[in-house]
């Protein structure tokens, strides 16, 4: 089970990794708008 669990969890982080590098606007447009709705309370309400 152990050795099941660790090849599960490594195969989601490369998928995680694959996607960053496939698709780097996506992250870097969505991170940047969390940004200023979190640190502003009136956006994030």
């Amino acid at each position: 089970m152990n050795n099941i669990t660790k090849s599960l969890k490594s195969n989601c982080s490369l998928l995680i990794y694959q996607k960053r590098t496939e698709m780097p606007h996506i992250s870097s447009t969505m991170e940047p708008a969390k940004g200023p709705k979190s640190s502003d309370g009136r956006v994030a309400s």
